[in-house]
């Protein structure tokens, strides 16, 4: 990558990937490049499954020298669940971080025999390498997939091109601001497109990154609270487990997306000084495509923000049309933008706008306002009820930990919300409670209280598993 062998020139000794420098992570990115190759051969598609490490970071980078297109596997897969993605996209080579697959241990341990000159200002990759030191190479070349989490249905995967990357990364610089010193705390898993883009990022920045392996309470407390990092990104369960917790920070971003964030903690966070930055993004659109920061915007909480540089976003009130209570007219959301994919793999591509699938609607601001999933609706006696605006509430309720809405069939009205809840409130106060702030029709039919719902790798409900038998017979 020429961000990789600009930055090992002009700033070596800086740190770049939690102890190593810009210079180390160069050299040994390309030697295990070399290495790579004796596995990879003449396939142009591989898969790696992995969760966080330098040693997944470090294989990223290498897959990007050779410009193989690698699909990021979530690790929580089954191996039924792995043989069905790889057999879609036909791969044959795949390298994990254990003895599954070709481990990394066996790459990393391989012996180079071909002649190799360690100097950075000297590395020989079959001539590789002098392409990323022109800005012009191929932009459209496809470097990472992934796949959609398949909590609506079957996965479809996501081709993510060096000019989605480059488009994106610029952006959420001019968005999210840049200090030299930054150091990106990576929580999330680098398989999603939320973490794979704070490694993205930083090395185009040329900042630094701290990886841990997973979300760890005490050492993520550690790290903010003795000044270690200063830019973090996480889903809102994550914040809630910590939020009590942070005494002294010199947090400068604090991203979050991915679910409802309650008054309570945008409320505990102001008063810390944390810049929360709200975010709307996808695997579709590489990442976020719209935030904004919550301490600058106190007025526009429910928001999730503007669209970034790059990004076009349409309402589109055609197939769905709604008004607001403050008159704004809804509909389905849909993006027109640099950082956007083409198209999914083995499908037709995408001509226009692409048509996201979330209901929200713009304030005279041009605040962006997500109201839920289109698939998410529930139409019950021909009222339209958002589950969303249901658990939103809810989230507000301090003894309300987690909880979804879904719909049920129902004779007399079509269809019936369906409360899942973990809280220790009892049914009347839930009830009591919500009749309190929303119209009767709205109020759920059953409410079914469990210890935990279930959630995928970066601490999203899942809805599906909820709508599931299987789910279903586990808690009874």
């Amino acid at each position: 990558m020429n961000q990789l062998y600009k930055h090992s020139q002009t700033m070596p000794d800086k740190k770049f990937i939690n102890s190593l420098t810009y210079r180390q992570v160069y050299t040994e990115t390309n030697k295990l490049t070399i290495k790579l190759k004796k596995y990879i051969g003449d396939n142009n598609r591989v898969a790696i499954i992995s969760n966080n490490s330098v040693e997944f970071a470090m294989m990223l980078l290498a897959l990007m020298n050779l410009e193989v297109e690698t699909l990021l596997l979530n690790s929580m897969l089954k191996n039924k669940e792995i043989k069905e993605q790889i057999d879609e996209l036909d791969i044959s080579v795949i390298f994990s971080s254990d003895n599954r697959y070709i481990s990394f241990k066996e790459v990393f341990g391989t012996q180079i025999t071909e002649p190799y000159e360690s100097d950075i200002t000297n590395v020989h990759i079959d001539g590789n390498m002098n392409k990323y030191k022109d800005e012009n190479y191929e932009s459209d070349k496809v470097l990472f997939i992934m796949n959609t989490s398949a909590t609506t249905g079957r996965f479809k995967s996501v081709p993510i091109t060096i000019n989605q990357i480059t488009s994106h990364v610029q952006a959420s610089k001019k968005s999210l601001g840049y200090c030299p010193d930054d150091n990106w705390l990576l929580v999330l898993p680098m398989f999603h497109v939320g973490g794979l883009m704070v490694l993205l990022r930083s090395l185009y920045n040329g900042t630094a990154i701290t990886i841990l392996e997973k979300f760890d309470e005490d050492k993520v407390i550690y790290l903010i609270n003795n000044n270690k990092v200063n830019m973090v990104s996480m889903v809102p369960t994550m914040l809630r487990r910590i939020i009590d917790r942070i005494e002294k920070h010199n947090l400068r971003v604090m991203l979050l997306g991915g679910e409802f964030i309650e008054d309570d903690l945008i409320n505990k966070s102001v008063k810390l000084n944390v810049s929360i930055y709200k975010s709307y993004g996808m695997t579709e659109t590489t990442s976020q495509v719209v935030n904004f920061n919550v301490l600058d915007n106190l007025d526009k909480l429910k928001s999730v923000g503007k669209p970034m540089e790059h990004v076009d976003i349409k309402i589109n009130t055609d197939k769905f049309l709604e008004h607001t209570k403050d008159g704004y007219p809804a509909g389905e959301i849909t993006i027109k933008s640099s950082m956007l994919m083409k198209g999914y793999l083995n499908k037709d591509g995408l001509s226009g706008y692409f048509c996201t699938g979330d209901i929200g609607y713009f304030d005279d601001d041009g605040f962006l306002y997500i109201l839920d999933r289109r698939s998410n609706l529930i139409i019950s006696g021909g009222e339209n009820i958002y589950p969303k605006e249901i658990e939103n509430i809810l989230y507000n309720n301090p003894h309300v930990n987690e909880c979804a809405v879904i719909s049920k069939r129902d004779s007399k009205w079509g269809y019936v919300p369906v409360l899942y809840i973990v809280t220790v409130l009892s049914e009347d106060n839930i009830i009591e409670y919500l009749k309190s702030q929303l119209a009767n029709y709205k109020i759920p039919k059953e409410i079914i209280f469990r210890e935990s719902l279930p959630k995928n790798s970066t601490g999203k409900i899942m809805k599906k598993a909820l709508r599931s038998c299987e789910y279903e017979d586990k808690e009874s």
